[in-house]
């Protein structure tokens, strides 16, 4: 109801991507509201942002873990408004969200800056790969 009146609204949920956090958001409504709660999410999502923290390649204090923000970003367009409201998988198209960031591609960045290492970046590929595929929703 509040971003319906122009407010910013900022969530916390746990989830592992930008889209399972609109999931979980539409699971915790009560079953007579999903439907309604889905349109009016789908008419005023501004923005979903999932980050994780890996460790760091290169620890230069030993003893004092560092890590490095990985972040998952989805700003929905006209097509996944459209299929978010209509209940059907908003990730099934050919094209990638514009202006959205997937979290695999952001892995394999900070891998290619050497901000993790190549085993960092392979094990949080190996779990967050299956995760970003449009076949995962269904």
């Amino acid at each position: 109801a509040a971003a319906g009146l122009s407010r910013l609204v900022i969530t916390q949920t746990h989830a592992r991507t930008a889209l399972r956090a609109l999931h979980r958001l539409i699971d915790i409504q009560p079953p007579d509201r999903r439907d309604t709660f889905r349109r009016q999410l789908a008419d005023h999502l501004a923005a979903s942002v999932a980050q994780t923290l890996l460790p760091t390649a290169y620890d230069p204090q030993p003893g004092k873990a560092r890590r490095v923000p990985a972040y998952d970003v989805l700003i929905p367009d006209a097509d996944f408004r459209r299929s978010l409201a209509e209940g059907r998988n908003p990730l099934s198209r050919s094209a990638p969200l514009p202006q959205s960031q997937s979290i695999v591609d952001e892995i394999r960045a900070l891998a290619a800056r050497h901000a993790i290492s190549a085993e960092t970046a392979a094990a949080a590929l190996a779990e967050y790969a299956p995760l970003a595929a449009p076949s995962f929703w269904g």
